[in-house]
């Protein structure tokens, strides 16, 4: 039987083509933290390096996962609501729902440090200073 993959190790990984100019695979940093627990990493670790162990490594792709799995949930969700929405179904409520749904998604923006967002902010902070 003849081997129908003539993909390499290397097609298989990150293109090279997509890395930038600047990219040193082992680059070597001291200080930084877990991203999982904070605790600070101590001596020389790779810049890549996200976490302090394997407990924390297993923690981090569980919660990775899980942040895929709500975003979908998410998304089926809104289209329940729209069918609501479509078929005129408790409206009202729908739209006060939506503004809550809208000032959670703002204030994640903004702590994801979205530029759209915290300019929006600045503005709206900028206006409410001058009426006052």
């Amino acid at each position: 039987m003849e081997n129908t993959n003539t993909r390499s190790l290397c097609d298989i990984a990150v293109s090279h083509n997509d890395l930038p100019d600047n990219y040193i695979p082992y680059e070597w940093v001291t200080g930084g933290e877990c991203a999982v627990c904070r605790k600070p990493f101590e001596g020389m670790h790779l810049l890549s390096q996200k976490t302090c162990g394997p407990s924390c490594r297993k923690r981090l792709q569980r919660l990775r996962a899980s942040e895929a799995e709500v975003y979908s949930r998410i998304m089926s969700q809104f289209q329940i609501m729209r069918g609501g929405i479509k078929r005129r179904e408790n409206v009202q409520q729908s739209i006060e729902q939506l503004k809550e749904l809208k000032a959670q998604i703002n204030d994640l923006l903004q702590l994801a440090g979205d530029d759209e967002e915290l300019s929006r902010r600045t503005m709206l902070e900028g206006r409410s200073l001058k009426r006052v």
